[in-house]
């Protein structure tokens, strides 16, 4: 049966299509509904409803969209005091909660959650490391208001890049960051224990990619590390069985001269 594709495309926004057509010459250019601007990421469709599309954009412009009306709302969370300022990645990790379709998920310094599809928003405490990048060197020498290139396409660090929330456990979830910690929270984000230590012979500050929870075994989960920034081209693929409270190495024989950036736990066979 044919469905809708929906994704983001750098720099061109982000766009739902046909997989197939009634049409004989296949799917054309009219087929396809933009549906958010800017830099396109992460797509979710609402699961009891097909109509409703998040779709985001750099750092952390998220937006509701309806199919039928066309009409899109803005609903990136945003502080309730005026002094205080929240960090999003240039690709902020949103998720749809598998036990609640009104419940949205995203990252920022802080994991957001919205039990009403975003319309109103409530924020933890800030899950990452907290320090300031400007003290952290860049080969080996700190930088100045003469460094060349700094920061460039990293508007905001120590924010949250993958996200993940057990299908088995509702409140188990799982977050990790671009400055090193993985988190977890086994009451729906009102408690957190980062438990990064216990990962062997992790580097510190290295990115987390992604961190997926098992839809087989509520303590499994899996995790994976990019640290290619620090001159580490290492495969990082890692596995829990007990909510983080240690990890396993299961990298294996993937070669040394390739980061992980995905890793998903197969559907029938885990």
């Amino acid at each position: 049966n044919p469905y809708y594709v929906y994704g983001g495309l750098q720099d061109n926004g982000s766009w739902g299509g046909p997989s197939s057509t009634l049409n004989r010459i296949g799917v054309s250019n009219e087929d396809w509904v933009r549906i958010g601007g800017g830099d396109g990421f992460y797509t979710q469709v609402d699961p009891e409803d097909n109509n409703t599309i998040y779709a985001e954009s750099q750092n952390g412009r998220l937006y509701r969209f309806d199919v039928k009306s066309g009409e899109s709302k803005s609903i990136r969370p945003e502080p309730n005091d005026e002094k205080e300022r929240y960090r999003f990645n240039w690709n902020s990790p949103i998720l749809i909660s598998p036990h609640d379709p009104k419940t949205i998920y995203y990252g920022g310094n802080k994991l957001f959650k919205s039990k009403d599809r975003g319309e109103t928003w409530e924020a933890t405490i800030d899950l990452t490391t907290q320090q300031d990048r400007e003290k952290l060197p860049l080969m080996g020498v700190l930088p100045d208001r003469d460094t060349l290139s700094r920061h460039d396409g990293i508007a905001y660090y120590g924010d949250i890049t993958t996200v993940s929330e057990s299908p088995l456990k509702e409140g188990l979830i799982y977050a990790g960051t671009d400055d090193g910690n993985l988190q977890v929270s086994r009451d729906g984000g009102k408690n957190w224990k980062n438990v990064i230590s216990k990962v062997p012979r992790m580097p510190k500050y290295t990115y987390v990619t992604r961190v997926v929870a098992s839809r087989f075994k509520e303590g499994t989960a899996y995790a994976t590390f990019d640290g290619h920034r620090n001159d580490d081209f290492k495969a990082y693929v890692f596995m829990t069985t007990d909510y983080g409270e240690s990890w396993k190495n299961i990298s294996s024989n993937l070669p040394k001269g390739g980061i992980v950036n995905v890793i998903r736990e197969h559907h029938r066979n885990p």
